[in-house]
């Protein structure tokens, strides 16, 4: 027979080592997936904190943006300023900004009704004075604003308003609405007004303004453009196609009084030269 050989000693494992083992993992995987959820409780009650001082601040800028009358302009420019700082700390609340900002100049900026031509309006124009430093502080803000963070749809919109001597140099006015608005004088160097609608807007003595400033924009008939300036014809396909959903509508002439003696003119040049014409063919 042969000797049975003895197990050394502490050679036979304790099933309660075992035990004890996969406790001592399974407790460690419980800390870490606690540890995981109170982070993410806490970084979720930190954003919800982070927006409600968001909201807070903006409620406070549109109250402080409504306070009218000029002994209050300071005030407005700081609510403008401070609008841009929460649209710079919030993607969320950047449409938001736009819209009230856009809505201020809207409203406290509408373009001048057009007054019947007289002899004063013939004469050479003088350069138009810049806007109040209110309306112009939130035309900075919009011109400068991170474009890329707009939502499709909800473009800037300032039609129908008075930017006459407005600075808008390196301005983001892509796909803006500028239909009816008074750009006279305006400093548009570098800014970009691609596929913007410019229908019946005025940009008589506007600075910087080029063919590649307004790419496919809606430029017809009703826009006044710049000495030098001219629109041969109804916008082209192409820039049918990226006008606005409603489709491309051309609106009344808007001329300015130059444009209308200039106008009247031409008009009577062709008249004339067609009556010629006529009478060479009898």
């Amino acid at each position: 027979m042969h000797a049975r050989t003895a197990r050394p000693e502490g050679a036979q494992r304790d099933p309660w080592q075992r035990v004890v083992a996969i406790g001592s993992l399974v407790s460690v995987l419980f800390v870490g997936i606690g540890l995981y959820v109170t982070n993410e409780a806490n970084r979720e009650q930190q954003r919800l904190t982070e927006q409600g001082q968001i909201t807070e601040r903006f409620t406070t800028a549109v109250e402080q943006l409504g306070q009218p009358g000029p002994n209050k302009i300071d005030v407005r420019i700081g609510a403008i300023y401070a609008l841009e700082r929460i649209m710079r700390d919030s993607a969320v609340d950047h449409p938001a900004v736009v819209q009230v900002l856009a809505a201020f100049v809207r409203v406290h900026a509408p373009a001048p009704t057009p007054s019947p031509t007289s002899s004063e309006d013939l004469a050479e124009p003088t350069p138009p004075p810049p806007p109040p430093a209110d309306i112009q502080a939130a035309l900075t803000v919009l011109s400068r604003r991170n474009a890329t963070r707009d939502q499709v749809g909800e473009e800037v919109s300032l039609a129908r308003t008075n930017l006459r001597g407005a600075d808008l140099r390196q301005a983001h006015l892509r796909w803006a609405d500028l239909s009816g608005a008074d750009l006279s004088g305006a400093n548009l160097i570098g800014a970009d007004l691609g596929r913007a609608d410019l229908r019946n807007a005025d940009l008589s003595g506007a600075d910087g303004v080029t063919g590649e400033s307004f790419r496919f924009a809606c430029v017809g008939f009703g826009t006044t453009l710049p000495s030098g300036m001219v629109v041969a014809g109804p916008p082209s396909g192409e820039s049918k196609a990226r006008c606005r959903p409603q489709g491309w509508k051309l609106l009344p002439p808007k001329f300015s009084a130059k444009n209308r003696v200039q106008l009247g003119t031409a008009r009577g040049i062709m008249s004339r030269a067609e009556h010629s014409s006529s009478a060479n063919h009898c």
